[in-house]
């Protein structure tokens, strides 16, 4: 049997091989080579780690299968009658970000298993649009096309200070939104859970 007979196509072997592609070999490994790939990390940067001595305890394995059942349930962006009763399924930029890929390093139950792990650790989370249609600081209406997790590190009045991962540097930046762009989830079990006195 011949290479044609057993693909089902009449591409000669010569044609084949011109044709065929391999992820080692070629000119495209040396156009990657030498470009300017950005940082590069051992770990990856976008996922907050557990706070110290949470990783190695039984609270962690507790936090996985917490985030990993919340991460099973499907969330949709519906519409709503005039009764507030469901109405349909949203085709947008924030369902596909809740149902299929949030950002370039997530799919949506990866981001839902972050959000819940660094939810469960930090006691409170802020769910962050990072590109949106128009810029949410001028109006109401705009459409999320990416979003990540940010950790909150200082609260203000009317704005939080995030650290959150920027994939266009590759590292995790420090930055300022106003509460009303950021969605802030707190974890009502926080202290039960955490606390040196915490029943877990």
């Amino acid at each position: 049997m011949n290479l044609a007979e057993y693909t089902g196509d009449g591409m000669s072997l010569g044609r084949r091989l011109k044709h065929a592609w391999n992820a080692f070999t070629g000119r495209d490994q040396e156009i990657i080579q030498s470009k300017d790939l950005g940082a590069s990390y051992m770990y990856r940067q976008d996922r907050i780690p557990y706070r110290r001595g949470t990783e190695h305890s039984i609270v962690a394995s507790i936090y996985t299968r917490i985030a990993i059942d919340v991460s099973s349930i499907r969330i949709q962006h519906a519409k709503l009658d005039e009764a507030d009763r469901y109405a349909g399924e949203v085709d947008s930029g924030l369902n596909y970000c809740l149902n299929t890929e949030a950002n370039i390093d997530q799919t949506s139950r990866a981001f839902l298993q972050d959000l819940t792990e660094t939810l469960c650790d930090e006691g409170v989370v802020a769910v962050v649009p990072v590109d949106t249609t128009v810029n949410p600081r001028l109006t109401g209406s705009y459409d999320i096309k990416t979003m990540r997790v940010g950790q909150i590190t200082q609260w203000y009045p009317e704005h939080v200070r995030l650290q959150l991962y920027n994939q266009n540097s590759g590292k995790k930046e420090e930055i300022v939104l106003p509460k009303s762009v950021v969605a802030i989830v707190q974890n009502p079990l926080y202290k039960v859970m955490n606390e040196p006195n915490g029943t877990l």
